[in-house]
C-alpha cells in the first residue's frame, strides 16, 4: 500500500460501504475502541466522493470559512437541507443533501490528515479493497474464487 499514507480518519472504509460513509450497522460497534484503533493502522484513509458532491461540499466548507453560515459548520447546513428536502418530498434531493453532509463531516475531520480525497466522474466507483478508482466499461475486481 506503499503511497498512501494513513490516518485515524481511514478505519471504516470497506469494500462493502457506499461512496463516502457506511451503510447500515458497522460491525465495530460490538468491539472495544481499543480493538479498533489497533485494527485502524493498517488501513489507509481514503475519502472517495462524486464530483456533484464534492463541489456542493467543498462550497458550503468554503461558506463556513468566510463566515457565511452564521457560524454554523457545513454540514450541520447541509443536514438542514436534506431535512428540507425530506420535508418537500425530494427523497432524491434528501439523498443527495445527506450524501453532502457525509462529506463534508470526514472532509472537516480529515483534512489536514493524511488523507487521500479521490474525486469520482460520473459513472465511476472506487474500490476500497483495491484501492483505485473504476471507470465505466471496466471489469469490476474479481475475488480469488473468480466470482
Amino acid at each position: 500500500m506503499a503511497g498512501i499514507e494513513k490516518s485515524r480518519c481511514g478505519g471504516n472504509a470497506s469494500p462493502a460501504q457506499s461512496v463516502i460513509g457506511y451503510d447500515g450497522l458497522h460491525p465495530e460497534f460490538s468491539r472495544t475502541m481499543a480493538d479498533i484503533d489497533d485494527e485502524r493502522d493498517d488501513i489507509p484513509a481514503v475519502i472517495a466522493v462524486r464530483r456533484a458532491v464534492y463541489d456542493e461540499g467543498m462550497r458550503l466548507y468554503e461558506d463556513e470559512k468566510a463566515g457565511r453560515l452564521g457560524g454554523d459548520k457545513c454540514f450541520w447546513a447541509a443536514e438542514r437541507k436534506a431535512e428540507a428536502c425530506k420535508a418537500a418530498g425530494d427523497e432524491a434531493g434528501s439523498a443527495f443533501w445527506r450524501e453532502v453532509q457525509k462529506f463534508t463531516f470526514e472532509y472537516d475531520v480529515c483534512a489536514e490528515d493524511q488523507t487521500k480525497l479521490v474525486i469520482l466522474e460520473a459513472g465511476e466507483t472506487y474500490d476500497y479493497k483495491n484501492l483505485k478508482v473504476i471507470r465505466p466499461g471496466n471489469d469490476p475486481p474479481r475475488n480469488d474464487k473468480g466470482c
